[in-house]
């Protein structure tokens, strides 16, 4: 694949879901961060160098946060990323609410909850067995946003 720098490459090159990394990658990887176009917004940057990708996380001059009135480049016109989580937020906010998180999330409070998110996927489970056979395992054992939502919550106990 012979990259131009003005060139816009569409992007998710996969369509059908596959699980192998597209082999594109490696040739993009001895190109450096390449302007793409994905499904919803304007053309943007991809990295996939490590360093590249470095500079982007930890530089000030790259920012998470979508300037009023513009369009962000997405995969689809609802995963605008939301400005008061943390994902959408840039220093000092987001090194803020990561400090006051992070404790929730450390290998011990992680390995604590073990026994409690097995006794939830156990009864998920309990209910696709007691459907019986051609039950719909997608409608039984995933979770709607609500009781996700109640069950983490519940979980790490906040909420």
């Amino acid at each position: 694949m012979a990259i131009t720098s003005d060139e816009v490459l569409a992007y998710p090159f996969m369509e059908d879901g596959a699980l192998d990394v597209d082999r594109r990658f490696q040739e993009l990887q001895r190109h450096g961060p390449i302007r793409i176009q994905l499904p919803v917004g304007p053309p943007c940057w991809l990295a996939t160098r490590y360093d590249d990708v470095r500079t982007v996380l930890s530089d000030k001059r790259f920012s998470r946060m979508e300037p009023p009135g513009t369009d962000t480049p997405r995969m689809t016109p609802s995963m605008k990323t939301d400005p008061t989580m943390p994902l959408g937020m840039d220093p000092p906010e987001h090194v803020r609410l990561r400090r006051i998180t992070s404790p929730v999330f450390s290998p011990k409070s992680i390995r604590a909850l073990t026994a409690d998110f097995q006794a939830y996927v156990d009864e998920l489970l309990d209910g696709v067995e007691q459907a019986g056979p051609g039950a719909d395992l997608v409608a039984l054992y995933t979770w709607d946003s609500g009781a996700q939502d109640y069950k983490a919550g519940d979980l790490i106990n906040i909420g």
